[in-house]
């Protein structure tokens, strides 16, 4: 069985949060949103997002953020928790086709 791993997400990780938050959400909402919303989501655009958070900037304030990882070091999945605009959250992204050992 795989390995994986959660560890804290990085300012280097960026990319690797907003591919899985992107795939996550076209195959989760491929019933429920037009397929131009979902082709609209750019990998890049949620990247600089990211980094802006990373670095303490924009609405969103993250208490912590993490990565999950398999063998290979790729990335799964990602969950963050924190402030946002007042609000406190949790957030957990996972795609669909994520491996099913890790419950």
């Amino acid at each position: 069985m795989p390995e994986l791993r959660i560890r804290p997400a990085i300012f280097d990780d960026a990319e690797a949060i907003a591919r899985v938050l992107v795939e996550a959400w076209r195959e989760s909402y491929s019933a429920l949103m037009p397929p131009e919303a979902l082709a609209s989501l750019d990998v890049g655009e949620q990247a600089a997002r990211w980094r802006e958070v990373f670095l303490g900037h924009g609405e969103d304030v993250f208490g912590a953020a993490f990565l999950v990882t398999g063998d290979g070091g790729e990335a799964f999945g990602f969950a963050a928790c924190g402030r946002q605009r007042s609000h406190a959250f949790w957030k957990s992204v996972i795609p669909p086709s994520f491996p099913r050992f890790i419950c």
